[in-house]
């Protein structure tokens, strides 16, 4: 794992347990391969299969207990409040308004799979590449529909417009 970046790498054997420290911001959780069972006061139970993704609420420690091998990718929403993201987040406001998530977890498509596990590499190796970080929310945004992220992005979305409110 490499703590303190915008990436987190996960490798858990077999009916290991990780605790994820408490975030003030919310994150992307990304299970590359294995079964894991994801437990947080705030989200609440979620069994997540490989290939899955969801988002991790903020403020809450988040407990992952691997049933399987599993490999997993934590990404910090941090992002998503810069300059070049502001534009793209507001429209998905309106869609996040419209459209009610009927679940919390959604597919990862193989092409993010892919960049994910080329990233896995790079991140493991202690090394922070920012461009890397940049590079997940850009194949998001062009191999999601505005629907798909709207739904994805809800929880932080409904936060923010509430503290705008």
């Amino acid at each position: 794992m490499n703590e303190g970046s915008r990436i987190q790498c996960y490798r858990l054997g077999r009916g290991r347990v990780e605790h994820i420290a408490h975030a003030a911001h919310y994150r992307l959780f990304f299970l590359l391969e294995g079964k894991i069972f994801l437990k947080s006061q705030v989200a609440g139970k979620h069994l997540l299969y490989a290939k899955e993704m969801m988002m991790l609420p903020a403020g809450s420690e988040i407990s992952c207990s691997a049933f399987d091998k599993s490999k997993f990718v934590i990404l910090d929403c941090t992002v998503l409040r810069a300059k070049g993201n502001v534009s793209y987040m507001e429209e998905l406001k309106e869609v996040a308004l419209v459209y009610e998530p009927e679940k919390m977890v959604f597919p990862i498509c193989i092409k993010l799979e892919k960049v994910l596990n080329g990233f896995f590499g790079y991140t493991m190796d202690g090394s922070c590449y920012t461009d890397s970080y940049d590079a997940v929310f850009i194949f998001l945004r062009s191999l999601y529909t505005p629907q798909e992220l709207g739904a994805l992005f809800a929880p932080m979305i409904r936060v923010e417009l509430k503290v705008e409110s």
